[in-house]
């Protein structure tokens, strides 16, 4: 196992910020330019920092892909064995970005039932974000460092609505405590599919519910999930809201940002159509929309 401080200094202190760039009227925090491509480095270095601190050698993560990609990632560089549960609907590209960082995976009609019965059997903890209360911390860099660069663009964080494609929500949850001490905040708005949207259905409700989407990063059907009652927070206390969206509205956001040559995955893609569905309804925004890329 690597020691806990060197580690915190190189993969937690010494954060490379991602880019925020303006695109025709709006911007957008590339989250997918982090080390694995999305936004859970920031939790899951943090995550792991802590499992350092606890000398755990050893845990257990289930994940639809980019968190197992993210904690392989880091584990790998802790010295720390971690076990990943997936799914067998998780997209080939990413599983086999997974093996080149872990070999101990799982795929698995029942991902998170399996991963709990693991970690139950073993004593191993469990690192699943929306269970584990290290997962929000490491996102509260996500608000201070967006602030930072919006200032450097003449823009106050407090002028803007800010879209997050959510799972789970921890990513928002994290985002908006690292806003608690600021008296200046933006509307934060939620974003899921109409497959999963334990979240956002709180505020919205699709025209037809599906039963899957090719956004197959948003699982999370649970609302037994540590963090829901801050992200209730997060969107209700800064006046923003939830949005549920089609494939149809998700593959047309693609198409905007494949014309404006910007790189995403469809979770970006997803975050993207909740701003242009929040101004189809005609939705109060704040002047300047700000979309996470992931």
């Amino acid at each position: 196992m690597r020691d806990a401080t060197l580690f915190k200094q190189q993969f937690i202190d010494n954060w490379v910020e991602t880019p925020l760039v303006e695109v025709d009227g709006l911007y957008l925090k590339l989250e997918n330019k982090n080390p694995t491509g999305s936004v859970k480095d920031r939790g899951l270095s943090n995550q792991i920092y802590h499992l350092l601190l606890e000398g755990k050698e050893t845990a257990v993560i289930s994940s639809s892909g980019n968190a197992a990609i993210a904690a392989s990632y880091y584990a790998q560089e802790a010295g720390v064995d971690l076990y990943c549960f997936v799914p067998r609907t998780m997209p080939p590209d990413r599983l086999e970005k997974l093996l080149t960082f872990n070999s101990n995976v799982t795929v698995t009609d029942n991902a998170i039932a399996e991963a709990e019965s693991f970690a139950s059997q073993t004593g191993y903890p469990l690192i699943r974000q929306s269970v584990d209360k290290n997962a929000q911390e490491g996102y509260t860099s996500l608000s201070k460092e967006l602030s930072r660069q919006l200032e450097g663009a003449g823009v106050s964080i407090e002028q803007t609505s800010v879209f997050f494609p959510v799972s789970s929500g921890t990513a928002v949850s994290g985002f908006f405590k690292g806003l608690v001490q600021s008296a200046q905040r933006p509307q934060i708005h939620i974003v899921q599919t109409s497959a999963v949207f334990t979240l956002a259905g709180e505020f919205d409700q699709p025209e037809k519910r599906k039963a899957r989407s090719f956004v197959t990063g948003i699982v999370a059907r649970r609302k037994e999930n540590t963090y829901f009652n801050d992200v209730m927070e997060a969107v209700r206390s800064t006046k923003g809201t939830g949005w549920v969206v089609s494939d149809t509205e998700i593959k047309a956001s693609m198409a905007w940002l494949t014309d404006h040559d910007v790189k995403s995955s469809n979770e970006g893609a997803l975050a993207l159509a909740g701003l242009f569905k929040a101004r189809e309804r005609g939705f109060a925004l704040n002047p300047v929309p700000v979309v996470i890329i992931t």
